[in-house]
């Protein structure tokens, strides 16, 4: 098992005992703190910004991986050009709301995911995700 699936399951876990422990009733409980994703714009550059400085903004990631997504080169920005890209995981799921009834417990859900993208050891980008955020869509 990965370190992000052992994560996972030992958050999972906690959870599971934090809401058995306590009264069904509205409370938070998460997995630990979340990056500050606006410290992002706000400090590292893309083409400059190295590991080293990734990490003393964001933390020590909760897991790795890789892409292989071709990418174009925006107005202004070092060019990077195309090839792999190492990618560190933060994550953060919150259980916001829980209701038993007729056997069921129905918990409410916040999750969030960051993805922070480097080619070699430089930082090229991230991509921020969050259920808490309902977009408007055409339908």
């Amino acid at each position: 098992m990965t370190h992000t699936k052992v994560g996972l399951a030992l958050a999972a876990g906690f959870i599971s005992i934090a809401l058995l422990a306590s009264p069904l009733h509205a409370q938070t409980v998460g997995t630990g703190v979340f990056p500050d994703t606006a410290l992002i714009e706000q400090h590292l550059r893309r083409g400059v910004s190295k590991k080293d400085d990734v990490q003393r903004l964001l933390g020590v990631p909760n897991g790795t991986g890789r892409s292989e997504i071709a990418r174009p080169e925006g107005k202004g920005e070092q060019p990077m050009g195309n090839g792999p890209r190492e990618i560190w995981y933060y994550d953060n799921i919150e259980v916001t709301d829980t209701r038993s009834g007729a056997g069921t417990i129905d918990m409410s859900l916040r999750q969030q995911i960051l993805l922070v993208f480097f080619k070699m050891d430089i930082f090229d980008g991230y991509l921020w995700t969050s259920n808490a955020f309902k977009p408007a869509v055409d339908r």
